[in-house]
């Protein structure tokens, strides 16, 4: 029964992940701050809670959080640290699920039997304190997806905390400069 739940869950996910990946290839401005905008905007006064709605779940479908967050910086721009603490909040319940569901995912036997060195050489690595250094620079970086090392630190058992650490003071960062540039378009 469960494992009939799970291969649904995940069925389910997968159609929703390609569906997506459809949707932008055939139009790639669904994800730009504008579209965001006007979508949420044409929800009049409910637009924060589609806001932060959209904001939690938009992680589990590995969409990046970057034109959410200028997104917010432009509808909301007088609430931007409002803005800026949802944007915080979905990136680490992103990060935490990431972490947490790594292993479920199934990616873990695949990725450990293609490449046992890559994966031996992180594990001690992201098992120093120092890791957190290491996350915070991926974090911060815009042109690596966060949800990497998430997913990563995950399978090779990182401690929580390096993880939560650096992706929270890298992203913070990156996203208080989003914010206020998307309050200045």
């Amino acid at each position: 029964m469960i494992n009939t739940a799970k291969k649904l869950f995940y069925g389910l996910w997968i159609v929703v992940i390609v569906l997506l990946l459809i949707a932008y290839i055939r139009n790639p401005d669904l994800v730009t701050p504008d579209y965001i905008k006007s979508f949420i905007s044409s929800y009049g006064s409910e637009m924060m809670l589609v806001y932060i709605c959209l904001t939690l779940i938009r992680g589990f479908f590995l969409i990046p959080s970057t034109p959410f967050v200028i997104a917010g910086g432009i509808m909301f721009p007088d609430q931007l640290l409002l803005v800026l603490g949802i944007s915080m909040i979905g990136v680490m319940a992103s990060a935490t699920a990431l972490y947490f569901f790594s292993d479920s995912l199934g990616f873990s036997h695949y990725l450990e039997s293609k490449y046992p060195n890559k994966i031996g050489k992180l594990k001690p690595m992201l098992q120093d304190y120092r890791a957190t250094y290491f996350v915070l620079g991926w974090s911060f970086f815009p042109l690596v997806p966060t949800d990497l090392i998430c997913y990563v630190a995950g399978l090779v058992k990182m401690p929580f905390k390096y993880l939560f650490i650096g992706v929270f003071f890298g992203e913070l960062i990156l996203d208080i400069f989003y914010v206020y540039f998307g309050s200045s378009l």
